[in-house]
């Protein structure tokens, strides 16, 4: 029996003739590969445009107003002992010279000190002042310097009280013992550095306070110290007060000076004064930062 008449094979064509037909119909014909370049789609971009700002000379500027910093006022009162040389940061070798003028003092004395930059006391003495008793005059001293070995040095002239040896008033200046030229680098003040204005005092039977105001030129970090002196003497020696024992009081201030080595005002205001006797005095003074010596002092009676 041939094959094709079996009707297992008929069935079997007519399957593998629709199977074919149907994935044909159904998944759409393969797509032919293009033979050209695909046309290219033109991007519409449009340039940026900067537009620069115009300016007319017509325009009003405006120009922020300048601010100023403000000094405080202080008292341009003559210094009490003013060293008119040596000069401030000045070489001296082998002599000092030294020469200024004075308010009037007791006897017209002077006490000269030298101290060290380790805070040694390099030379101590006297000179007086070269006009008639209770009147303000020259004063000048010759100091051999030619063993003391090359440093810096404070030079201190100052007045004290003869009652009790307290510190009235002090004067110096910075100077470069037996080193290079004998040169000066600035002027010195002629102006007091250390001004007190003013006192309020209650009466001595009252328990108020008082007030000390003042002035002071640029020290160190604004820093000013003072020290309430009584009218004893005692056997441990102070370069303030006399003796120990005649510290009444110590204290700290700071000006209120707006930047370091300017002038600027101070306050102190001292309480249980009813406890200090009739001739105590307030000394307010400066130290220097290189070896912690006085290097400017004034003083007043805190009772008049």
């Amino acid at each position: 029996m041939n094959n094709k008449n079996r009707p297992g094979f008929k069935i079997f064509l007519i399957i593998f003739l629709i199977i074919p037909m149907t994935f044909a119909c159904r998944f759409g014909a393969v797509p032919s590969v293009p033979t050209t370049p695909p046309t290219p789609i033109p991007l519409n971009i449009q340039p940026t445009e900067f537009i620069l700002p115009t300016i007319s000379l017509d325009t009003e500027v405006i120009i922020p107003e300048l601010q100023f910093t403000e000094i405080p006022p202080i008292d341009s009162v003559n210094e009490a002992i003013w060293i008119e040389t040596p000069l401030s940061g000045e070489h001296v070798k082998n002599e000092i010279l030294l020469q200024g003028i004075s308010d009037p003092t007791f006897e017209q004395n002077l006490g000269i000190r030298l101290v060290g930059e380790n805070g040694d006391e390099l030379y101590r003495g006297n000179t007086n002042i070269q006009s008639e008793a209770g009147t303000r005059g020259k004063f000048s001293l010759k100091m051999d310097i030619t063993s003391i070995p090359t440093q810096n040095a404070i030079l201190q002239v100052f007045s004290s009280s003869a009652k009790d040896g307290s510190l009235i008033h002090l004067s110096s200046v910075g100077i470069q013992i037996n080193s290079g030229n004998s040169t000066g680098t600035s002027t010195n003040l002629t102006v007091e550095r250390i001004s007190i204005s003013s006192i309020t005092q209650p009466s001595l039977s009252s328990d108020q306070g008082i007030v000390i105001s003042g002035s002071a030129w640029g020290s160190f970090e604004n820093t000013l110290n003072f020290a309430v002196c009584g009218e004893n003497s005692g056997n441990n020696p102070d370069f303030i007060c006399g003796s120990m024992e005649n510290r009444l009081l110590d204290g700290v201030l700071t000006t209120n000076a707006v930047e370091m080595g300017l002038p600027g005002n101070f306050e102190i205001s001292l309480t249980n004064t009813n406890t200090f006797p009739p001739s105590a005095t307030i000394v307010i003074y400066s130290v220097s930062p290189m070896n912690g010596a006085i290097d400017h002092a004034s003083s007043q009676k805190l009772f008049q």
